[in-house]
């Protein structure tokens, strides 16, 4: 019959059919056949090989061009697969290590390009102001400020109030309660408010930026901005990196208060302070440095969350997969340099005596 790439099943539901057991000789008569190609001339090599290692088949009635054909395929032999190279735990793990590193490093690298090109954008809209999309950016601002108020409020006042419960209960042994107004007041002012503020934004709105935009990639509205010779970093990048510059600061002061007011109610509570008594407390220990320095840090938190997350939605690929991917590995970079940024201000502000 027909033995071509169109009667595949058939050839091979034929082919399974035959089971020769412990066969010394093998012969295939072609005379009926009709046609055969590359596809049929392989199938029954393979069998052969298969079923019948070691026998050398003998053909009879084959057209020459069949005969010829099969002959060929014969001689291609296949190399066998090297094999794997196993290598230690030790070893294993040295390896790993260095292609996080590697990973790591080129993600960095990427980042920082990223982050010209968004410079590069902002002073082109700073020379050109008409280009710059306030709509959007006080858009984003309502988004990631006036919408998280609430969170960042409760979560200020309990840091404050956990800080407060243990520094008294501590403080407590040694007579030293009053201290307690020292100890979570510049607390929450220099690091508490501004870092857990920092990390509730990189949760709630460096993921957004970072699903925002990778299902744009996705759905490959990206390119058909740039197809309209529109620029992306101008229109989804520029404003929501400086939305986010705007809006960290506002809810790091809206932390700071509702902190000391935190800090003033477990006073109150645990220590029997008046509200008198903790302002005169509170002027005699913290000064308007102990603010600033905390709100210094709000701009250069809100631009590593911004770059990160925008980042991360640049980088989806082809893929629904990567929405996730991308928008979980935004929010664990973003808490990290956050932290990272975080350590380096502190021994910075040591160095310098403020």
């Amino acid at each position: 019959g027909n033995w071509s790439v169109g009667q595949l099943g058939r050839v091979e539901k034929a082919l399974m059919a035959a089971e020769p057991t412990r066969a010394k000789r093998c012969v295939i008569d072609g005379s009926g056949l009709e046609s055969l190609d590359t596809t049929g001339a392989w199938l029954l090599i393979e069998w052969l090989r298969g079923r019948l290692p070691g026998v050398k088949a003998e053909r009879t009635g084959f057209a020459e061009r069949h005969d010829e054909l099969i002959a060929l395929l014969e001689n291609i032999e296949h190399p066998p697969s090297p094999k794997g190279h196993t290598v230690g735990h030790v070893a294993a793990f040295i390896i790993d290590v260095g292609e996080h590193v590697c990973t790591t490093f080129r993600r960095m690298q990427s980042l920082l390009a990223f982050f010209g090109r968004l410079a590069l954008v902002f002073g082109r809209t700073v020379m050109h102001p008409s280009r710059f999309r306030l709509r959007s950016t006080i858009y984003h601002v309502y988004h990631i400020c006036i919408r998280a108020v609430p969170i960042v409020a409760l979560l200020a006042f309990l840091i404050s109030i956990v800080l407060g419960y243990q520094g008294a209960t501590q403080l407590r042994k040694f007579g030293a309660e009053i201290f307690t107004v020292d100890l979570v007041a510049i607390s929450v002012l220099r690091e508490m408010a501004v870092l857990i503020t920092a990390i509730m934004v990189a949760g709630r709105s460096g993921s957004a930026f970072a699903a925002q935009i990778g299902v744009m990639k996705l759905n490959e509205e990206i390119d058909a901005m740039q197809t309209l010779g529109l620029d992306p970093f101008e229109i989804l990048v520029l404003p929501r990196v400086l939305a986010i510059m705007i809006a960290l600061p506002i809810l790091t002061f809206i932390a700071d208060l509702v902190g000391l007011a935190g800090t003033w109610f477990v006073s109150y509570a645990l220590l029997d302070i008046s509200w008198l008594q903790f302002i005169d407390r509170l002027q005699a220990v913290v000064s308007p440095m102990k603010f600033y320095i905390g709100l210094m840090k709000a701009p250069v938190f809100a631009l590593l969350i911004g770059l990160v997350g925008c980042h991360a939605g640049m980088r989806v690929r082809n893929s629904a997969d990567q929405v996730g991917l991308q928008t979980t590995v935004a929010v664990v970079q973003a808490i990290f340099l956050v932290i990272l940024c975080d350590a380096l201000f502190s021994v910075l502000f040591t160095k310098m005596g403020i």
